[in-house]
C-alpha cells in the first residue's frame, strides 16, 4: 500500500501537483488540502476568467492581442510535451512506522516547546 503524504507536513492524504516555473524543467510536490488551497485557488480564478473571456464576443479586428497569442502558444507547447518516465520522480512511501516516529517525535517537541 502506497500512502503519499504532503511534502511540508508529511500528512495524509495528499495529491501530486506537477509545476514548471517560465518553461523550467518540471518538478512534482505533494501537497495537503491546506498546502494545495492556494494553488486550487489560482486554477479556479484563471479557468473563471478564460470561461468568461471565452463567452465574449470576438474583437472587431482580426489580430488577436498578446496574451491570446502567448496563450495559445502555451496550449500548443503543453500538448506537444511528452512526460518521460525518467523525468517523474519515485512517489514518496513512508511506512506507517515512520509516521507514527514523526509523529511521536512532534508530539515530544511540543512538551518540550
Amino acid at each position: 500500500m502506497q500512502i503519499t503524504v504532503c511534502d511540508e507536513h508529511e500528512t495524509a492524504p495528499a495529491r501530486t501537483f506537477t509545476i514548471s516555473v517560465d518553461g523550467g524543467e518540471p518538478d512534482e510536490v505533494d501537497l495537503c488540502e491546506q498546502c494545495a488551497r492556494p494553488l486550487l485557488d489560482l486554477i479556479a480564478k484563471r479557468r473563471a476568467r478564460e470561461s468568461d473571456a471565452a463567452a465574449e464576443p470576438a474583437p472587431a479586428s482580426s489580430q488577436r492581442s498578446a496574451p491570446a497569442r502567448a496563450r495559445k502558444k502555451a496550449a500548443a507547447k503543453k500538448a506537444t510535451a511528452t512526460k518521460s518516465a525518467a523525468g517523474r520522480r519515485a512517489p514518496r512511501v513512508t511506512t506507517m512506522a515512520e509516521i507514527e516516529a514523526k509523529k511521536q517525535a512532534a508530539a515530544e517537541k511540543d512538551e518540550q516547546g
